[in-house]
Protein backbone atom coordinates (compact mmCIF):
# COMPACT_ATOMS: atom_id res chain seq x y z
CA UNK A 1 0.00 0.00 0.00
CA UNK A 2 1.34 3.01 1.34
CA UNK A 3 5.27 3.66 2.05
CA UNK A 4 6.38 3.83 5.78
CA UNK A 5 7.03 7.19 6.71
CA UNK A 6 9.81 7.30 9.59
CA UNK A 7 11.41 10.07 11.49
CA UNK A 8 15.38 10.26 11.83
CA UNK A 9 15.53 12.15 15.69
CA UNK A 10 18.78 14.12 16.40
CA UNK A 11 20.79 11.65 18.68
CA UNK A 12 21.83 14.86 21.11
CA UNK A 13 18.64 16.47 21.36
CA UNK A 14 15.43 13.97 20.56
CA UNK A 15 12.92 16.42 21.95
CA UNK A 16 14.00 20.01 21.50
CA UNK A 17 13.35 22.46 23.59
CA UNK A 18 14.23 26.67 23.86
CA UNK A 19 16.38 26.41 26.98
CA UNK A 20 19.55 27.42 24.90
CA UNK A 21 18.34 29.57 22.47
CA UNK A 22 19.96 32.57 22.59
CA UNK A 23 21.07 35.26 19.78
CA UNK A 24 21.85 38.83 18.74
CA UNK A 25 19.77 41.00 16.37
CA UNK A 26 19.81 44.33 14.99
CA UNK A 27 16.41 43.59 13.47
CA UNK A 28 13.18 45.05 15.32
CA UNK A 29 11.97 42.65 18.28
CA UNK A 30 8.03 42.17 20.10
CA UNK A 31 8.35 41.69 23.40
CA UNK A 32 6.64 38.26 24.22
CA UNK A 33 4.20 37.14 27.26
CA UNK A 34 4.05 33.77 26.36
CA UNK A 35 7.46 32.64 25.27
CA UNK A 36 10.43 31.05 26.63
CA UNK A 37 12.45 33.49 24.95
CA UNK A 38 11.38 36.90 25.68
CA UNK A 39 11.42 38.34 22.15
CA UNK A 40 10.14 37.93 18.77
CA UNK A 41 12.59 38.66 16.20
CA UNK A 42 10.96 40.38 13.19
CA UNK A 43 11.85 39.15 9.77
CA UNK A 44 9.32 41.37 8.06
CA UNK A 45 8.02 44.94 9.23
CA UNK A 46 4.74 43.89 10.73
CA UNK A 47 3.70 40.47 10.00
CA UNK A 48 5.88 38.33 12.59
CA UNK A 49 4.34 40.78 14.98
CA UNK A 50 0.69 40.48 14.63
CA UNK A 51 1.56 36.73 14.73
CA UNK A 52 3.16 36.93 18.27
CA UNK A 53 0.55 39.67 19.70
CA UNK A 54 -2.46 37.17 18.25
CA UNK A 55 -0.41 34.04 20.57
CA UNK A 56 0.40 36.25 23.44
CA UNK A 57 -3.70 37.32 23.27
CA UNK A 58 -5.19 37.01 26.52
CA UNK A 59 -8.35 35.81 24.44
CA UNK A 60 -6.15 32.47 23.93
CA UNK A 61 -4.79 31.84 27.23
CA UNK A 62 -7.29 28.81 27.00
CA UNK A 63 -5.71 27.60 24.14
CA UNK A 64 -1.98 29.09 23.78
CA UNK A 65 0.04 27.58 26.70
CA UNK A 66 3.10 28.94 24.97
CA UNK A 67 5.17 30.05 22.21
CA UNK A 68 8.51 30.52 20.34
CA UNK A 69 8.96 32.17 17.19
CA UNK A 70 12.06 29.79 14.98
CA UNK A 71 14.62 32.22 15.37
CA UNK A 72 17.98 30.97 16.52
CA UNK A 73 15.94 27.66 18.03
CA UNK A 74 17.46 25.67 14.89
CA UNK A 75 14.15 23.92 14.38
CA UNK A 76 14.18 22.62 10.38
CA UNK A 77 11.60 20.42 8.11
CA UNK A 78 13.88 18.40 5.51
CA UNK A 79 12.38 18.97 2.21
CA UNK A 80 13.37 18.44 -1.51
CA UNK A 81 12.83 21.10 -3.85
CA UNK A 82 11.10 21.23 -7.52
CA UNK A 83 14.65 20.96 -9.00
CA UNK A 84 15.81 17.92 -6.79
CA UNK A 85 17.90 19.55 -4.17
CA UNK A 86 18.04 18.56 -0.49
CA UNK A 87 16.78 21.87 1.39
CA UNK A 88 15.83 23.22 5.22
CA UNK A 89 12.31 24.75 5.80
CA UNK A 90 12.48 26.98 8.88
CA UNK A 91 8.70 27.55 10.40
CA UNK A 92 8.17 31.01 11.77
CA UNK A 93 6.70 30.24 14.98
CA UNK A 94 5.86 27.18 17.10
CA UNK A 95 3.30 26.72 19.76
CA UNK A 96 2.29 24.54 22.65
CA UNK A 97 -1.72 24.70 23.06
CA UNK A 98 -4.19 22.75 24.88
CA UNK A 99 -6.92 20.75 22.66
CA UNK A 100 -10.58 20.46 24.08
CA UNK A 101 -10.85 16.71 23.62
CA UNK A 102 -8.13 16.89 26.94
CA UNK A 103 -4.55 17.30 26.68
CA UNK A 104 -1.85 19.24 24.58
CA UNK A 105 -0.14 19.56 21.37
CA UNK A 106 2.31 21.47 18.91
CA UNK A 107 1.27 23.46 16.15
CA UNK A 108 4.25 24.54 13.19
CA UNK A 109 2.52 28.11 12.27
CA UNK A 110 4.05 29.10 8.98
CA UNK A 111 3.28 33.12 8.00
CA UNK A 112 3.37 32.74 4.46
CA UNK A 113 4.33 36.14 1.79
CA UNK A 114 6.33 35.61 -1.28
CA UNK A 115 8.09 32.05 -0.40
CA UNK A 116 9.69 29.97 -2.77
CA UNK A 117 9.25 26.33 -2.89
CA UNK A 118 6.00 26.58 -1.04
CA UNK A 119 4.29 22.99 -2.49
CA UNK A 120 6.69 21.72 -1.87
CA UNK A 121 7.36 22.91 1.28
CA UNK A 122 3.68 22.39 2.14
CA UNK A 123 3.60 18.97 0.57
CA UNK A 124 6.63 17.35 2.65
CA UNK A 125 5.46 19.23 5.79
CA UNK A 126 1.74 17.03 5.63
CA UNK A 127 2.98 14.36 3.72
CA UNK A 128 6.36 13.25 5.38
CA UNK A 129 7.07 15.32 8.52
CA UNK A 130 4.25 15.33 10.21
CA UNK A 131 2.96 11.65 9.22
CA UNK A 132 6.35 10.36 10.42
CA UNK A 133 6.78 12.47 14.20
CA UNK A 134 3.15 11.35 14.89
CA UNK A 135 3.24 8.00 13.77
CA UNK A 136 6.03 7.53 16.71
CA UNK A 137 4.54 10.44 19.23
CA UNK A 138 2.95 7.29 21.58
CA UNK A 139 6.50 5.61 21.55
CA UNK A 140 8.53 8.51 22.61
CA UNK A 141 5.57 9.87 24.53
CA UNK A 142 5.28 13.26 21.98
CA UNK A 143 2.28 15.70 21.98
CA UNK A 144 0.57 15.73 18.33
CA UNK A 145 1.90 17.99 15.79
CA UNK A 146 0.16 19.90 13.53
CA UNK A 147 0.75 22.74 10.96
CA UNK A 148 -0.82 26.15 10.13
CA UNK A 149 -0.03 27.99 6.62
CA UNK A 150 -1.30 31.38 6.84
CA UNK A 151 -1.61 32.53 3.55
CA UNK A 152 -4.16 35.15 3.42
CA UNK A 153 -5.10 37.77 5.70
CA UNK A 154 -2.48 37.96 8.30
CA UNK A 155 -5.23 39.60 10.58
CA UNK A 156 -7.11 36.56 10.53
CA UNK A 157 -4.26 34.79 12.08
CA UNK A 158 -6.08 34.50 15.94
CA UNK A 159 -9.30 32.84 14.50
CA UNK A 160 -7.19 30.46 12.22
CA UNK A 161 -5.27 29.52 15.21
CA UNK A 162 -8.43 29.17 17.25
CA UNK A 163 -9.62 26.75 14.21
CA UNK A 164 -6.78 24.85 13.72
CA UNK A 165 -6.22 24.10 17.28
CA UNK A 166 -10.10 22.74 17.79
CA UNK A 167 -10.44 20.91 14.63
CA UNK A 168 -8.80 17.76 16.47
Amino acid sequence: GSDVVKPVLNYYNKFGGTRYVKGITTREVYATRKSHVNYVVADTEEWEQIAAKALDDPDLDDLVISYVKNAYLGFAVPYVDAFGVDRLYYPDFIARCRIPQGGTMNLIIEITGVNQDKNEKRWYMAERWLRAVNAVREKYGYDEWRFLEVAGDIRDIKNEIIATIREG
